[in-house]
């Protein structure tokens, strides 16, 4: 459903509309929907397990890459991915180093062989792994609101662009139109001139987030 929705996003908007496909999960993140999250993290803290972990981070790493196969045969103009299982709120950045960076890595590199730029999120706050981030081939960065965007803006400036990073729930979803817009000129004074500025929120938009919040965000964004 989700390769056909984008399908014909694709077929209606042509280029007028910049179409991203989003891939959940990266490998790691994968992993850990497979194994179960006890399970998952138990085998990463224990070296006598780790061989079966690489085996099964390869495994997630070609069912990844398919689907990222399938949304470029949308014509989807970008690809993305999350990987939050990796992230600090959850694991040490030693982990994130070891067993999630070079697999994204991966589907970067397989993202632009397929000429796709491609980006990854990670939920919460990344702070601890920005600079590893920015090794990860990736194209943009989706950061949660979490993560301190002056500290984002110094690390990813002239490098990869930031995607980001509206709270979607206490402001966007619970927010009045009054704060987002505070909220957003906020944001968009902190990345004025940079080009590599995408603003959206920090993670997946509640389905209850009001029609009109929506609109008081993209209102300050094209007077910016």
């Amino acid at each position: 459903m989700w390769l056909e929705g984008t399908k014909l996003l694709k077929v209606h908007f042509g280029d007028e509309v910049y179409v991203r496909g989003n891939c959940d999960q990266a490998p790691f993140a994968l992993a850990c929907l497979v194994r179960s999250m006890q399970g998952w993290l138990t085998d990463v803290m224990d070296p006598d397990n780790h061989e079966r972990v690489h085996k099964l981070l390869e495994f997630c790493l070609e069912a990844c890459n398919q689907f990222i196969r399938l949304m470029a045969q949308t014509g989807a103009h970008m690809v993305s991915n999350g990987d939050s299982s990796a992230g600090p709120s959850l694991v040490a950045p030693r982990i994130y180093r070891e067993f999630a960076l070079p697999y994204e890595r991966r589907v970067a590199e397989y993202s632009h062989q397929l000429g796709l730029p491609w980006t990854v999120h990670i939920c919460g706050k990344t702070d601890a792994i920005l600079a590893d981030m920015v090794e990860s081939g990736a194209d943009a960065l989706e950061l949660d609101y979490k993560t301190n965007v002056e500290k984002t803006q110094a690390a990813l400036k002239d490098k990869i662009t930031f995607i980001g990073n509206i709270d979607p729930s206490a402001v966007l979803a619970l927010g009045t139109p009054e704060l987002i817009e505070r909220k957003t000129r906020d944001l968009c004074e902190v990345f004025s001139g940079n080009p590599r500025f995408i603003l959206n929120a920090g993670c997946a938009i509640p389905a209850s987030t009001p029609p009109e919040n929506l609109r008081a965000m993209i209102r300050v964004a094209h007077g910016a």
